[in-house]
C-alpha cells in the first residue's frame, strides 16, 4: 500500500510532495528513525547527546527540596501552527515539571477567547485579513501573557507556558517585550512542528472534540478547522537563528520538537543560564519522550490509518 506523503516546508511556507517507498503502516511501525528520515529540516544546532541522571531516593528528595528554593521563574513561549501538537506537548511537559516539584501552569489564549467571547468563532475569525478579529486575538494573547506574568512575579508558579500559536515574528516580539518590560528575563521558546501530512491530518481529525466545536457536527468541525489552519499558514514565520540571536539574553533557551518527538533540537542561548535545574528536567523529559509518549501517539495514528 504505497502512499505519497505531503511534507510541510516550514522555511518556504509551501507544501512539496515527497514520494515514499514505505507504506504508511511500516512508516509508523518503524519508529522515530524512519519517521524522521522522511522529513527535511534545518537544525539550528546539533541535538544534544543523550545523558542519564541517576540518583538515589534520598538524593532525589534532597535535590527536590533544594530545587524549590533555588528556582528562578521561567516563561515558556510556545510556537506552532494549529494541530502541530504544541498544546499536547506543553501539557505533558507541564505535568512532568509539576511531578518533579517545579510548580508550572499553562496560560492558553484560546481559553481566554472562549471565556470572553463565549460564542462560536469560525475560521473567518482567524483570517489574517480580518483586522478586527486580529486585534481581538492579540488582546486575548496579551491577557494570557499578563496572567502568566502575575503568577510568575507573585511566585505562584515557577514555570508558566504561554500557549498560543505565536506564529508571526511580530507577535513573538510583542510577547518578548511584554515579558521583558515586566521584569521577566528568563524565557524559553518551545517550537512544536508537525511536518508530515499524515500526522497533521490525524491531529486535525481529533479537533472535532475541541471546545470550539462542542455543539457542532463532525464534518462541520473538521472543515472549519482545516480553513483555520490554512489562514495561519499564510502568515507563518518560522523561528530563525537570526531571530534567536536578536533576543538574547532574555531568551535563554530554544527547544524544537518535530513530529511527535521523532526529532528534538535543544539549544542553550545564554552561557549564564540561571535555570540549570529546570533545563536538566526538560532535557530528561526530551530524552525519554519518544519512549513514553511519542511511540504511543504513533501507534494510535497507525491504528487509525489501518481501519
Amino acid at each position: 500500500m504505497d502512499r505519497i506523503f505531503e511534507t510541510f516546508d516550514y522555511n518556504n511556507r509551501n507544501m512539496t510532495r515527497q514520494d515514499s517507498n514505505q507504506s504508511l503502516d511500516s512508516l509508523f511501525d518503524s519508529g522515530a528513525r524512519n519517521l524522521a528520515a522522511t522529513v527535511t529540516t534545518t537544525t539550528i544546532t546539533p541535538i544534544l547527546s543523550r545523558a542519564s541522571f541517576s540518583t538515589s531516593p534520598i538524593e532525589r528528595s534532597l535535590d527536590l527540596e533544594l530545587l524549590s528554593k533555588r528556582l528562578t521563574q521561567l516563561a515558556v513561549i510556545l510556537v506552532g501552527l494549529p494541530a502541530s501538537g504544541k498544546s499536547t506537548i506543553a501539557r505533558q511537559l507541564c505535568l512532568y515539571l509539576n511531578d518533579n516539584q517545579v510548580t508550572s501552569n499553562i496560560y492558553n489564549a484560546g481559553d481566554i477567547r472562549r471565556e470572553i467571547k463565549q460564542e462560536f468563532n469560525n475560521a473567518n475569525f482567524f483570517d489574517p485579513s480580518n483586522t478586527t478579529a486580529k486585534l481581538e486575538r492579540e488582546r486575548f494573547a496579551t491577557i494570557a501573557a499578563t496572567r502568566l506574568i502575575e503568577d510568575l512575579k507573585s511566585t505562584k508558579v515557577n514555570v508558566g507556558f504561554l500557549d498560543a500559536t505565536n506564529t508571526t515574528r511580530d507577535r513573538r516580539e510583542r510577547m518578548y517585550n511584554l515579558l521583558k518590560n515586566e521584569g521577566i528575563n528568563n524565557i524559553l521558546i518551545l517550537d512544536v512542528q508537525c511536518q508530515l501530512q499524515a500526522l497533521h491530518m490525524f491531529n486535525i481529525l481529533g479537533k472535532a472534540h475541541n471546545n470550539d466545536y462542542h455543539d457542532k457536527d463532525y464534518t462541520t468541525a473538521i472543515a472549519d478547522f482545516k480553513r483555520r489552519t490554512s489562514h495561519y499558514f499564510k502568515v507563518y514565520d518560522p523561528v530563525t537563528k537570526d531571530e534567536l540571536l536578536s533576543l538574547a539574553p532574555e531568551v535563554r533557551a530554544y527547544v524544537k520538537c518535530v513530529n511527535a518527538g521523532a526529532e528534538w533540537d535543544l539549544q542553550l542561548l545564554s552561557p549564564k543560564f540561571g535555570l540549570q535545574e529546570v533545563y536538566k528536567l526538560i532535557k530528561q523529559f526530551v530524552d525519554g519522550y519518544f519512549e513514553k509518549e511519542g511511540q504511543r501517539y504513533l501507534e494510535a495514528a497507525s491504528a487509525f490509518y489501518k481501519v
